[in-house]
């Protein structure tokens, strides 16, 4: 299910309407409504191509696989729900020519306070989303059923695991490393040492990532957290929004539900691996005050080694702080 809704009560308006001002019944509203949500089911298919003419007037399979792409010439094309001239007359219609690919399928609109949590997901994709991070670059598609067997134990069906390299390992392993920071404390003393969900994790020792997440006003918590062999999400909240408790962040009330489930998991099975770092990376000492290279007047407790994309690294030397004590301000 969706979660953090925004604007499901309106969907009442709209049905008054139409019993008020023009006289529908009851039933042929839900009728309608009934046929639009086949009508819904049918588009979401990769099983039927294009329909001829139809595809000139209505939001066939083929229009809608463009509208769920996340293909560079599909991102914000096809939204009509049942007619597609909508989209030719204003200029956001694209046909299907290559073969779409899917990432996060729930409709997301293009505002820029999308990438700060504005609009709401399916745990599910988000979860999804981050085997990649997990896995290399290459996110996984997740399956509900691995395989079905009789009881003599044949194999009636089995399912195929779709992988995908999404990431190039050397930005994929930069991210990795910077979600391995919100499960653990830097050496030295601040406020910001240790990550979100660093306190909730004590005790797991295990190579682990993730990301907390927390909506406006407390009313939606997650945590999504991975090792290098298993991805969990967790996602806390009411169906019906309204905040669930002061300071009720992710790392804070969802990082350990998380433990515990990772916890009980590995007491049965051995720890994996850490991740192995691409050689292409490039190290420098910075420092983590202003971003130059660190030099012997930085402070201790600002230095420290950081790893970078070849050609991103920092190549100005730390101006701020000097052995007689004045330099530039940060």
């Amino acid at each position: 299910a969706l979660r953090q809704p925004v604007a499901d009560a309106f969907g009442a308006f709209l049905p008054m309407g139409a019993l008020s001002l023009i006289g529908f019944r009851p039933e042929l509203i839900e009728t309608a409504r009934g046929v639009n949500l086949l009508y819904q089911y049918w588009i979401h298919t990769e099983a039927i191509g294009k329909l001829g003419r139809a595809e000139d007037v209505l939001n066939t399979p083929s229009h809608h696989r463009v509208h769920h792409g996340r293909n560079p010439r599909y991102i914000d094309r096809n939204h009509g729900g049942i007619l597609i001239v909508w989209d030719r007359l204003f200029g956001t219609f694209e046909p299907e020519g290559e073969t779409c690919v899917y990432g996060i399928t729930t409709p997301l609109p293009p505002y820029p306070s999308i990438h700060i949590g504005a609009r709401e997901a399916k745990p599910i994709e988000l979860i999804a989303a981050y085997t990649a991070f997990a896995n290399g670059g290459v996110r996984v598609e997740p399956i509900g059923i691995q395989r079905i067997e009789d009881r003599q134990g044949n194999i009636l069906y089995q399912s195929t695991i779709k992988r995908e390299q999404v990431l190039d390992p050397e930005h994929n392993w930069l991210m990795l490393d910077m979600m391995r920071d919100v499960m653990r404390c830097q050496p030295g003393t601040g406020p910001h040492r240790c990550g979100t969900a660093a306190g909730a994790v004590g005790g797991l020792h295990v190579p682990m990532g993730g990301k907390s997440g927390t909506t406006d006003d407390y009313t939606d918590a997650w945590f999504v957290g991975f090792t290098p062999e298993i991805v969990t999400g967790i996602w806390v909240g009411y169906d019906l929004q309204r905040r669930i408790m002061n300071n009720a962040g992710g790392g804070r009330i969802v990082a350990p539900a998380w433990t515990k489930f990772m916890r009980d998991v590995y007491e049965r099975r051995p720890a994996p691996a850490d991740w192995a770092r691409p050689d292409d990376l490039v190290t420098r000492e910075v420092d983590w005050s202003n971003g130059f290279l660190a030099t012997p007047f930085c402070p201790l407790e600002v230095r420290r080694w950081e790893w970078f994309y070849p050609g991103t690294e920092p190549t100005q030397v730390c101006q701020v702080h000097t052995p007689f004590g004045v330099g530039v301000t940060p």
